[in-house]
């Protein structure tokens, strides 16, 4: 599950038999291995970039124990930087899920909590839980790869990816109250503390149960429908129904009026575009719990 890290080597250089540069479109030229930086300074190099995109070129997948240690140790091999010595200033645990749903419907469920600040872009493409040391991201993962092809194993799902981030060596030290390299991150018991730090952030995550409009295609018409059945939903179904029942007896509403408005009830009540997000709530819910 780790993914991008942000590494200062101290006292090291890369090696000088493989000529780093990079010219890019969009960076210029910069000191580059595939995607990871490398930036020498005076007194050491810091490295920064994705390890799976390192790997198998994309970052969708998660990378297991044994691909892990062989990433590193391929990026020792190319560089000459010996990375148990590097010292973690940033990294991230995340995982991409399968969903049978837009993420962007998931993620419409995510409040705020605690003391992170909530971002949302782009109608909920993308939500952010941030503080000074931690940040939790959610979002598109096919939106994020401009079209660029996902493993195989996603074909016919879309793909919510969510990320742990521990933001700054003061994060990454207050996990286990000393500095951490790479390589312990390819510890058995690290690793697994770090994927279930990852699932207890999206546990706390409050998920109130909402209504959800699914706008896809809705006509005008369609669309007061459904805010008809907003309302019925707020109102109550069955206080409606004993309200119209004690108008008609009353005879405030004659009978042939209640029947009609119960039979508009009843259809506004199957109409499937509104949808209960507890279905969503539980659908990653399950997805975390067996990844």
């Amino acid at each position: 599950m780790i993914d991008l890290i942000s590494v200062y080597l101290p006292g090291q250089r890369p090696t000088s038999d493989v000529d780093f540069t990079q010219t890019t479109r969009r960076f210029g030229t910069r000191m580059a291995d595939k995607n990871l930086l490398i930036r020498p300074y005076k007194d050491g190099t810091l490295l920064q970039g994705s390890l799976p995109k390192y790997w198998a070129g994309e970052n969708a997948s998660t990378l297991s124990r044994f691909q892990l240690q062989a990433t590193l140790s391929k990026l020792e091999a190319r560089t000459g930087l010996d990375l148990r010595e590097g010292k973690l200033f940033a990294f991230e645990v995340g995982k991409t899920l399968l969903v049978n749903r837009p993420p962007r419907e998931y993620l419409d469920t995510w409040y705020s909590f605690g003391r992170f600040k909530k971002w949302t872009v782009a109608d909920c493409q993308t939500v952010k839980f941030v503080t000074e040391g931690r940040s939790f991201i959610g979002y598109d993962k096919r939106l994020q790869m401009k079209g660029q092809p996902m493993p195989e194993v996603f074909a016919g799902y879309h793909a919510l990816r969510m990320e742990l981030k521990y933001r700054n060596r003061k994060a990454v030290w207050k996990i286990y109250g000393r500095n951490l390299s790479p390589w312990d991150l390819t510890e058995r018991h690290v690793l697994d503390d770090l994927e279930n730090r990852w699932r207890e952030f999206y546990r706390r995550i409050p998920k109130p149960r909402q209504v959800r409009i699914d706008l896809a295609g809705l006509t005008q018409k369609e669309f007061m429908t459904v805010l008809a059945h907003v309302g019925a939903k707020s109102y109550g179904y069955d206080r409606m129904n004993h309200l119209l029942s004690d108008g008609q007896k009353a005879g405030d509403v004659d009978r042939y009026v209640t029947s009609r408005i119960k039979a508009a009830l009843r259809e506004i009540a199957a109409d499937d575009r509104l949808t209960d997000t507890t279905s969503l709530t539980e659908e990653v819910d399950d997805a975390v719990r067996r990844s």
